[in-house]
């Protein structure tokens, strides 16, 4: 257990599942974070390389967000914004099943690249839901519940723990102003 945290990050790779290594990586994570980092980093760049590095990944990204590591929230954005068909091949069923909570333990309380991702229609649809349901997100950190995000409104509920986006008519008067 206080042996070096290298091999567990490589086994985190393995095609069984390393429980070991998981659990190890998690309990030290302030060992394993920095190994973990430059993984998330070139997957957002589109560096990865096979299929052992994909896996490293996946459970990667459930450590970093598990552990609350703000550090990793640009990068995953970065990541989520690839083409629809690479985001798929690498993340596989994590973008239905565990995005959401991944997002939400990685925010870090920029609204707004949270809230361009959630605008932009070239990204997928299961990521900017995934991104939406970081509602619950709010009673933990300094979200706002209500955010103005250019031509929408994002409210979010700590009660209901959803957010939900509703589109703001354009303002005559304001444009008549400005011009």
């Amino acid at each position: 257990m206080f042996g070096p945290i290298e091999p567990q990050v490589d086994a985190l790779g393995a095609v069984e599942l390393p429980s070991t290594a998981i659990a190890l990586c998690t309990l030290r994570y302030p060992d394993s974070g920095p190994l973990l980092r430059p993984l998330i980093e070139r997957a957002a760049e589109g560096a990865l390389e096979g299929e052992r590095e994909k896996r490293q990944l996946v459970r990667a990204l459930y450590n970093v967000g598990g552990r609350r590591d703000p550090l990793m929230f640009a990068p995953l954005l970065r990541q989520l914004r690839r083409r629809a068909d690479e985001v798929k091949d690498l993340l596989g069923d994590v973008v239905t099943e565990g995005l959401p909570r991944i997002v939400a333990g990685v925010f870090d309380g920029n609204a707004e690249a949270l809230f361009e991702i959630i605008a932009d229609r070239n990204v997928d649809e299961y990521i900017r839901d995934a991104s939406r349901r970081l509602g619950w997100a709010t009673s933990t950190t300094s979200l706002p519940r209500w955010k103005t995000f250019s031509s929408m409104t994002i409210r979010v509920s700590p009660v209901t723990k959803t957010c939900s986006m509703t589109k703001i008519p354009p303002n005559p008067t304001r444009l008549r102003q400005a011009s």
